[in-house]
């Protein structure tokens, strides 16, 4: 029989020790909170690490069965510590160190991926309809018609992500249905009276930070007919890299709109961007999933989420920088040799952001991980 020995809370995560004959276990519970429609929190979830009990590895790291308390007491104090650094998912995923699927890596329980409903509108219109004689107005032809004004509703994007989003999610829009491809960008949060995005504009302007109006209707997201319209929310359980880095690396390549004048659809799209400084993965699976179609086209205009775009000349079967499997500690070291950092009041307020929205059910320490 297992049975909890201690369970110690640290923000939105706690260390639980257990005993089986003997025998102590030591396990991550992490309490995950979707925000709803109305701005509150609900639907707790609890997911518990590693997934298999008898697993012998903390990521990259042995995780060992210990024959006292003490011992397992040790093992989570160094398991807080190391979630408090740089690389919290090397610490948990147990595929870390192998090159596996970036589906193996991207799922639950490491990320939940969730469709955000649209909102609905109410407006009003003037509508034209038949009438009888004695209420119209003779037109040529014999026809009587009267002019109304009625009140119609329409789907529409969330005027306010802040209630759907959670600070650094990656977001998957889409406009057009003529297209499976979603352009792909970074919710910052909330600050001076405004909600921020960050993304790789794809008319080859660089990487920038725009709030979420603007980038509604500089992309034309606004216009498109309603039921081409879908969101997707992608939310790290437990974060890849830690928030702090994220959100410096995020301020250095909008600073210097990096890739200006470098998009590959390939190679280095919105997608790559979001999910190399979100995730340290330099990794497409819009990519992966259309590369039979991709292969052969050595130049090409290309109607990608919702842009026309220019190709830069590659080899033909360089596809998603080369790869078609992952290993994440690799990717780490390949996304911070290609990433800056810069630390100034952005960044900041992209972290008081993401600190912000950390909740607990108990405050005994500075573990932030959400």
């Amino acid at each position: 029989m297992i049975m909890k020995k201690g369970i110690t809370y640290f923000k939105n995560i706690a260390t639980i020790i257990t005993i089986n004959n003997n025998s102590y276990w030591v396990f991550l519970g992490v309490i995950d909170r979707k925000p709803n429609a109305y701005g509150r929190v609900e639907n707790n979830e609890i997911f518990i690490y590693p997934t298999n009990h008898n697993d012998s590895k903390w990521g990259i790291y042995p995780r060992k069965e210990h024959n006292s308390l003490a011992y397992a007491q040790s093992e989570a104090q160094w398991l807080k510590e190391k979630l408090n650094g740089d690389n919290p998912m090397l610490v948990i995923n147990p595929q870390a160190n192998n090159y596996t699927s970036f589906n193996n890596i991207v799922r639950e329980p490491y990320v939940r991926e969730e469709s955000i409903s649209m909102e609905t509108e109410t407006y009003t219109c003037q509508e034209e309809s038949l009438v009888s004689y004695n209420t119209g107005n003779y037109l040529a032809g014999g026809r009587f018609i009267e002019t109304r004004t009625v009140e119609r509703t329409k789907k529409v994007f969330p005027q306010n992500p802040d209630q759907h989003f959670k600070p650094l999610d990656v977001i998957w829009i889409r406009r057009h249905r003529v297209t499976e491809y979603y352009h792909v960008a970074i919710y910052l949060g909330q600050w001076d009276n405004n909600y921020w995005m960050c993304h790789l504009d794809g008319d080859n302007g660089g990487v920038e930070i725009v709030t979420w109006k603007k980038f509604l209707d500089k992309d034309g997201f606004n216009k498109t007919h309603e039921a081409s319209r879908e969101l997707i929310r992608f939310h790290p359980i437990i974060p890849f890299k830690h928030h702090r880095e994220i959100a410096e690396q995020i301020n250095w390549a909008s600073d210097r709109n990096w890739q200006t004048g470098n998009y590959s659809l390939r190679n280095r799209n919105c997608e790559h961007l979001a999910n190399m400084l979100v995730l340290g993965i330099n990794f497409s699976r819009q990519v992966y999933n259309k590369e039979d179609s991709l292969r052969n086209l050595s130049h090409m205009r290309a109607f990608f989420h919702g842009f026309t775009l220019g190709i830069v000349s590659e080899p033909e079967d360089y596809i998603n920088n080369g790869k078609k499997s992952i290993c994440l500690s690799n990717e780490k070291r390949e996304t911070n040799n290609l990433l800056g950092q810069l630390n100034n009041k952005t960044s900041q307020k992209i972290k008081e952001q993401y600190e912000a929205k950390i909740e607990a059910p108990m405050k005994i320490s500075e573990c932030r991980i959400m």
